[in-house]
């Protein structure tokens, strides 16, 4: 039993441990940025409370072992230089190689007497070594190792202390790991939510939305190089980057189109639809004269990833990250690759959806009329095609004497003048913001403020049927010289008609039924050559704006009693730019 000296000396020794301790608990609240603090602090209190002439930290990592901490005598730069430099594998050559292997707490009394060890004998001389393993779970993520310089053991004590450290270093790891996963997941979600967001704000703008995604995935992934393909046909084109510029690669690629082949890497994911990592490109292009191999040798690319970018099972391009060292992806960058792949896709088709649907709209404004083929392709277009009730002006226009003119001319001269008829008058439509309901042979109708409505539709009908007959007078001229003696009349109306979809399943037309229509109809088959003629309700509309002059009751067809008309001259006022 110990005498009162031996009590003291075991107080101050408790003491001291529970000091540091709690120093290196100090250290961790602090937050996860002091885990190099907390470490070095470990190392230095194992190595003075359990008399150890060295102590050294290594942590397990993505690029191998690595000393993260070290306390004592030895040069550190002596100690990275010459500690692990090989695998260590779970064995009993290295210390270590024994804590992987026994999973637990290893101790070698002197390594000069132990048959196994052959690592490092006269390299660092040590001759007593005590290891301790830092733990997550089942897995050794890293070792606490203490030397002494003569052949002394470590007593049960000192490891039992030790072990005690690695706890907290453990923890220590722990807590950075999970800060980072946690700090790696949200930047990760704000990045997706920043491409989504531009996608959203600026959807046509595929180049915008593609240089987002290159940017987010250049840094969440720790690549130093980031391209995005775009498919055309059998090859494909730079559509975004490179992700930071890149001389070499505007030299060797630039803009123009490669072709998809299995030889490249970016060829290999488009055509097998899948992500293709390579570890090293150089060595996968050794053999190559390409230029896919010249830019792996010129940037020094050494690791690729390519992931395809898909869309409903059709591969529009591919996504390109590359590194300059042999540093292969993580899973988890590779899984958010393909969600950044997948956003650039959604892109993509967002823009060849809105080109196809211009493309439509410009193929069926060969068909009808501009404002029916926006509304055909508009998301309000269904309601207004269902049916609906509005106030608009129709116009009839048709020609005189073409009954004559086309009973006696050749085909082919009948055809010629209704082309250049058609194409004068639904040049001058279109500028008017007429909406063309049909034209059939000599005769269209026309309608205005509806689908789209049109400020004083009224004079703009009639401003329109002054351009008309003004154009017309011009081809007439020539016409005559031909020997075609062809007139031009017009009849206008305003009122409410009854609008939208006619017709049957595989055949319809936007068209306009109503009293309206049949009173314009029966003024233009009443007007004289160069004639406009208007209805009351017009005539009153366009007073103060336009020439007119009474023509006086007319007997119309279908009409119980006879209806006022006017006749047009001319428009007093320009229309407004």
């Amino acid at each position: 039993m110990g005498g009162p000296a031996d009590f003291e000396r075991e107080l101050s020794e408790s003491r001291a441990r529970e000091a540091a301790l709690a120093a290196v608990l100090g250290i961790m609240r602090r937050g996860p940025s002091e885990l190099t603090t907390v470490l070095e602090s470990v190392a230095m209190n194992a190595v003075r409370l359990c008399a150890a002439d060295n102590g050294s930290i290594a942590r397990l990592g993505s690029d191998g072992w690595r000393i993260v901490a070290n306390a004592g005598d030895i040069d550190p730069d002596f100690l990275e230089r010459n500690w692990g430099n090989e695998p260590i594998a779970p064995n009993r050559r290295s210390l270590t190689g024994r804590v992987l292997m026994d999973k637990g707490t290893t101790a070698i009394v002197d390594v000069l007497a132990d048959p196994d060890y052959d690592l490092g004998n006269g390299l660092f001389k040590f001759r007593s070594l005590v290891g301790v393993p830092l733990t997550r779970g089942p897995e050794i993520v890293g070792v606490l190792i203490l030397r002494r310089g003569e052949p002394k053991p470590f007593t049960p004590e000192q490891i039992h202390l030790l072990e005690t450290f690695a706890d907290q270093a453990s923890i220590a790891i722990d807590n950075v790991r999970l800060f980072n996963e946690t700090k790696d997941a949200l930047d990760r979600q704000t990045a997706i939510g920043d491409v989504l967001r531009t996608i959203g704000s600026a959807a046509f703008d595929l180049e915008l939305v593609l240089e987002e995604v290159a940017k987010h995935a250049a840094r969440l992934c720790q690549a130093e190089n980031v391209v995005i393909f775009r498919t055309s046909g059998n090859t494909y084109r730079l559509a975004a980057g490179p992700v930071p510029p890149n001389p070499d690669f505007d030299r060797i690629v630039g803009a123009n189109p490669q072709p998809i082949g299995l030889d490249t890497i970016v060829g290999r994911a488009h055509l097998e639809a899948r992500p293709i990592h390579v570890a090293d490109a150089v060595e996968y292009y050794r053999e190559t004269s390409g230029s896919a191999g010249e830019l792996a040798r010129a940037s020094k690319v050494r690791t690729l990833l390519a992931v395809p970018l898909i869309r409903d099972g059709i591969v529009l391009g591919v996504i390109s990250l590359a590194r300059s060292t042999v540093r292969p992806f993580t899973a988890e960058a590779v899984d958010l690759v393909r969600t950044f792949a997948d956003q650039a896709a959604i892109a993509i088709a967002n823009v060849e959806l809105f080109q196809t649907v211009e493309r439509q709209r410009q193929e069926l404004s060969r068909f009808l009329s501009p404002q029916v083929a926006e509304l055909v392709t508009s998301e309000d277009g269904a309601k207004l095609l269902e049916g609906h009730r509005r106030q608009i002006t129709v116009v009839f226009c048709d020609l005189r004497n073409f009954t004559a003119f086309a009973e006696s001319a050749e085909p082919e001269e009948v055809l010629g003048v209704l082309r250049d008829y058609h194409r004068a008058m639904g040049e001058i439509i279109v500028k008017h913001k007429g909406t063309l309901e049909h034209f059939a042979g000599d005769g269209m109708m026309i309608f205005f403020n509806d689908p789209l409505p049109v400020e004083h539709h009224e004079l703009q009908a009639v401003r329109m049927a002054c351009a008309m007959r003004e154009s017309f007078e011009e081809m007439a001229r020539a016409w005559q010289k031909r020997g075609y003696e062809l007139g031009f009349g017009v009849g206008i109306a305003t009122g409410y008609a009854t609008l939208g979809r006619i017709g049957f399943e595989g055949r319809f037309d936007y068209g306009a039924i109503g009293n309206v229509v049949i009173l314009a109809q029966r003024l233009s088959a009443e007007a004289k050559a160069g004639q406009i003629l208007l209805s009351q309700r017009v005539q009153a509309a366009v007073e103060t704006d336009a020439e007119t002059t009474a023509v006086g009751d007319l007997t119309l067809k279908g009409f119980t009693r006879p209806v006022p008309a006017f006749a047009a001259e001319s428009v007093k006022t320009p229309a407004r730019s």
